[in-house]
């Protein structure tokens, strides 16, 4: 039973696939809401529950729609989803609605009908084994995991940097790795280096500043994943420790904090020491663990092979693309055919 649960929980609940870059709930919920109708969260959420085994997937709604976690948005967010500040500050689903994304409608819910199906948990209804959208999802809005055994941390990237990777495969080219990108916070990672202990790559982000006058630094952005209520807390510690004198919050809609510091201090402070005292650099393992096209095992990736191995996978499809196009002609034809007979 414990090898039936691993496997379970690896493969349907933790690990998001490569073939739509999404773990089940989040393809349960966008299948539910394939109409493109208006929905409010927790009517979707309660609408999924027939193919959803588990708890109503409200929180799943609310990741794949925060404006201010997500590169691109999987819902159009139609109420309280976040700010900028408190990315994670979700409105109450009694009182928030959604409905798909134009990149949802335009780039992953294509070829609906030759999407495979599988029957659901208690064989009543049929769900998706996967959508097949037009680029590999997997990279493009950052998403995290713990299976029993194994995890996945797999950073945002660029549409666009995207795009032009799965571009530049097929047309036979070298393919680029673009460094990963928060679109929220307008935030490239800015060094790739590999982890010692796991061999994994080890990417850099950085937040910035100016100095102002002689005994005041200016904060205009913090490293990817560092949070602003855990930043107040930070600087407090600081003033505590006396490393700061004070700090001004004047956070509305954007990063922007001025801090105090001994003006002999600054004065013989480098940027660098600056940053660290300041907690303004982050570096992050980027683990790609994914479950496979066929859904039965699981596959440790990086971008590059991501890009031409989901590029091949889709472009396969067009196949089964023709030879549905051409059933529906020849039932065209049969049904001409029984007309003139």
């Amino acid at each position: 039973y414990r090898r039936e649960y691993a496997l379970y929980t690896l493969q349907d609940r933790a690990i998001p696939s490569l073939a739509d870059g999404m773990k089940s709930a989040a393809r349960r919920v966008i299948w539910t809401a394939r109409d493109g109708a208006k929905w409010k969260t927790a009517s979707l959420a309660g609408a999924t529950m027939p193919i959803h085994p588990h708890g109503a997937p409200e929180g799943t709604i609310d990741s794949v729609t925060g404006p201010f976690i997500n590169n691109v948005p999987l819902f159009e967010p139609l109420a309280t989803f976040g700010t900028i500040l408190k990315p994670t500050a979700f409105g109450a689903a009694r009182y928030t609605s959604v409905k798909l994304s134009k990149f949802t409608k335009e780039a992953i819910l294509v070829d609906l009908d030759i999407i495979p199906m599988k029957p659901n948990y208690d064989d009543t209804l049929t769900e998706p084994s996967h959508f097949l959208p037009l680029i590999p999802v997997v990279l493009l809005n950052g998403q995290s995991g713990i299976a029993v055994g194994f995890a996945a941390d797999i950073l945002p990237r660029d549409l666009d940097d995207i795009i032009t990777s799965q571009l530049q495969h097929l047309t036979g080219k070298p393919v680029v790795e673009y460094l990963p990108y928060s679109y929220p916070i307008n935030q490239r990672a800015t060094a790739k280096v590999f982890d010692k202990k796991t061999g994994k790559p080890r990417f850099t982000f950085s937040g910035s500043f100016t100095r102002v006058g002689v005994q005041k630094i200016n904060i205009t952005s913090l490293p990817y994943e560092t949070y602003y209520e855990d930043y107040i807390t930070y600087l407090n510690d600081l003033i505590d420790d006396g490393s700061i004198i004070d700090y001004d919050d004047d956070c509305k809609g954007c990063i922007n904090f001025m801090v105090k510091f001994d003006r002999a201090y600054l004065a013989s402070a480098s940027d660098e020491q600056l940053i660290k005292l300041l907690a303004l650099r982050k570096s992050k393992v980027e683990n790609m663990n994914v479950i496979h096209f066929n859904g039965a095992r699981l596959v440790s990736t990086d971008y590059i092979d991501v890009i031409a191995t989901f590029t091949d996978w889709r472009l396969g499809w067009y196949v089964k693309r023709y030879e549905r196009l051409l059933e529906l002609c020849r039932a065209q034809i049969q049904r001409y055919v029984d007309v003139i007979t």
